[in-house]
């Protein structure tokens, strides 16, 4: 899997592999390059899942690979390993977000913990409310207004943070054994959204950080979400809630009408999506949108109302990679693609 990392102050683009390795955007070669290779030190029975952090206040990107993490600084185009000091042994790390200059939040398959940075080091400790908990984190969300961390768990719903207080808000008996796939920020009042596996959609406000159910399959009426399992969610400047409904199909809320909009392959029809499998959504400068999904890469032409299908089992190109996974448009007209 790939991630992109954006400065928007200085419009640089970094791209993080799965194996650690961070690569750089240049505009003259319209490439990517190598700008950093950890050493990583693999075994064979590792499946590699690299945690990578926005950049923080000092211009560092943080990877955590395994069980190892590592920073590049974007000012220095410098990169280093950092000596890990902990309590406790082998954590595999699956998230972080940064804090302050100084501080960051890891996330591992056993649990939470805080990380203070000192110089080439990381004081990795436990937080002592979260200690035997063993929450199996999958991803992060941090919202500064509030200081409070949002964690999507992979096996036990969705579980809030408030840093000033020590509070865990974690109702056990809400989203039992399911996992949270993504969560963003929506509308103006800090609340999120945030996507599931196995219960779809649900609302949030970070105040009281109490789940409602936002959206839910109805496999009875037509023109309603067609399943619980969702991979991914992306909210256009309309917007419209676009959700990756796996593997049914794209399907798009509107709020301001009761009926959902799915958006699904057919076979008798050219004009179409090239796949149900959809990883990845991205709406570019023009306003169209992007599907990169199992088979290929799709896009809408919102305008004209038509759809283009690029890099498919069925195009002719040479590109033998057919499986994409993200998007980024860097400049008007120009997406890249990570598969």
């Amino acid at each position: 899997s790939c991630r992109f990392i954006y400065d928007g102050q200085k419009d640089n683009l970094w791209l993080a592999t799965g194996s650690g390795k961070l690569l750089y955007y240049t505009q003259r070669s319209n490439s990517f390059e190598l700008a950093y290779e950890p050493k990583i030190q693999y075994r064979r029975s590792d499946i590699m899942r690299c945690a990578v952090s926005p950049i923080d206040a000092n211009g560092n990107i943080w990877m955590f690979v395994g069980e190892q993490a590592f920073r590049y600084n974007i000012h220095s185009n410098t990169g280093c390993e950092m000596s890990l000091s902990s309590e406790d042994q082998n954590m595999t790390f699956t998230a972080v977000a940064p804090i302050d200059a100084t501080n960051l939040y890891i996330g591992t398959k056993g649990g939470i913990y805080k990380g203070m940075i000192k110089e080439n080091a990381i004081d990795i400790s436990p937080i002592e409310c979260m200690q035997g908990s063993n929450i199996n984190v999958n991803t992060f969300h941090y919202v500064p207004t509030h200081k409070t961390l949002l964690i999507g768990t992979e096996d036990a719903g969705i579980i809030a943070f408030r840093e000033q207080t020590h509070e865990i808000i974690h109702d056990k008996s809400m989203l039992p054994d399911v996992r949270v796939t993504k969560i963003i920020p929506y509308g103006e009042h800090d609340e999120v959204l945030f996507s599931t596996n196995a219960a779809c959609v649900y609302r949030m406000s970070v105040a009281d950080c109490i789940p409602h159910s936002y959206l839910s399959a109805d496999y009875n009426t037509d023109y309603r979400m067609n399943t619980d399992n969702v991979a991914d969610i992306f909210i256009d400047q309309e917007g419209q809630l676009w959700m990756c409904s796996f593997p049914k199909g794209l399907t798009v809320r509107n709020d301001h009408y009761p009926a959902l909009n799915w958006i699904r392959r057919s076979n008798l029809d050219t004009n179409t999506l090239t796949n149900n499998g959809i990883n990845y959504i991205l709406e570019d400068s023009n306003l169209d949108i992007w599907y990169a999904t199992d088979n290929g890469v799709s896009m809408y032409d919102t305008q004209r109302k038509k759809w283009h299908t690029m890099l498919s089992m069925q195009d002719p190109s040479p590109n033998p990679n057919h499986d994409f996974l993200t998007m980024c448009e860097v400049r008007p007209g120009t997406i890249l693609l990570g598969g």
